[in-house]
């Protein structure tokens, strides 16, 4: 695959950066095609990205400097980890 292929998630008939508004509109339409019935935003795909990358490799840093937050705990507010699931995690933790 050529590096122009994969530069965007979403091209354009142009071959160019989709707006965001037509970026909603699709995933919006794939949303109703498999029965999402709440609201599906651009940002929605975005949190979400956070939430898993956060789940799979535990690292605050590289979120917090991907989304240009300034600290790691609006980061973790943002992708909604909260004080309750890190607790959980000390809680459950053995050596």
């Amino acid at each position: 695959m050529k590096k122009e292929d994969t530069d965007f998630l979403f091209k354009s008939k142009k071959h160019g950066r989709l707006c965001r508004e037509q970026a909603y509109r699709i995933i919006n339409n794939a949303c109703r095609k498999a029965g999402i019935k709440y609201a599906v935003r651009t940002h929605t795909l975005r949190k979400t990205f956070g939430y898993w990358l956060y789940l799979q490799f535990k690292d605050v840093a590289m979120l917090q400097k991907i989304f240009n937050h300034s600290s790691p705990s609006t980061t973790l507010i943002y992708i909604g980890i909260s004080q309750d699931n890190i607790d959980a995690v000390y809680n459950n933790f053995e050596i």
